[in-house]
């Protein structure tokens, strides 16, 4: 909707992106004086930007936002980087405690609502390491959308004429794609899939397998395999005969 409505789309982002934290990053909400300073959500900002500045080639919005968008990009690999790749966590680097709220952070429910999908079941268990504050699972999902931001912030560079920033993005965006296609790659399975740092992966796959294909970090042949084992087979997925959610057990809540 915000493509065809540009001072909506424009108050929206700007709202957004200038509510960073201190620490570097959009924080996972943010109203009535109140905002996360423990944990942000996926980052999306700059393909939206750069889906806005295609349309409207306003400089002007992307020279506004665009060090906030490149700070938040950086934050990751500073505060959420896990065998080179990115990781959910929670962690308030001021002082341990969420601004105007009594739930202190660093802790696994936390870090889930960092990712989007609060109670996705790729995150049952307790898997978070309280001292580096990090969930101990390279999450493919949130290391693909930090692969899509690092390169969507590049081609923004390149329009404000920033391109020493553009180059050293463009090689960020490489580097991710490459370590996601062969690290996260499930040869056994024809699947992108999360791996815990002891080598093994997680057998629980959901749609953010598919991110790596956004953010083109998948292989022809790895991008053939996934759709062929597992967005064309119907008993990959348990979605009722009546539609999505209707009659559907616990089980297929997320359809896979």
């Amino acid at each position: 909707m915000g493509l065809d409505h540009k001072d909506f789309a424009y108050s929206n982002i700007i709202q957004t992106v200038r509510a960073k934290t201190a620490a570097g990053f959009v924080p996972n909400f943010a109203a009535g004086g109140m905002r996360s300073e423990d944990r942000t959500e996926p980052p999306v900002g700059s393909k939206v930007l750069l889906g806005l500045y295609e349309r409207y080639r306003d400089d002007w919005i992307v020279e506004l936002l665009f060090d906030d968008l490149l700070d938040f990009n950086d934050w990751f690999l500073r505060r959420r980087q896990l065998d080179g790749l990115i990781c959910l966590g929670s962690w308030n680097e001021e002082n341990g405690l969420a601004r105007g709220a009594a739930d202190p952070g660093n802790n696994m429910q936390d870090a889930r609502f960092e990712s989007g999908l609060d109670n996705s079941p790729m995150y049952d268990g307790e898997f978070f390491n309280t001292t580096t504050h990090q969930m101990q699972l390279v999450d493919v999902g949130m290391s693909s959308m930090v692969a899509m931001d690092a390169a969507a912030l590049a081609e923004l560079a390149k329009a404000i004429g920033r391109t020493e920033d553009a180059a050293r993005l463009s090689q960020r965006a490489a580097t991710l794609r490459t370590a996601i296609a062969s690290r996260l790659w499930n040869e056994r399975a024809g699947v992108f899939a999360n791996r815990f740092p002891n080598g093994t992966f997680s057998n629980r796959i959901s749609p953010t397998s598919f991110y790596p294909l956004q953010a083109r970090a998948a292989t022809d042949g790895q991008a053939a395999a996934i759709v062929t084992n597992w967005l064309l087979r119907p008993d990959r997925f348990c979605i009722s005969p009546l539609g999505d959610f209707a009659n559907n057990t616990d089980s297929c809540y997320w359809g896979l």
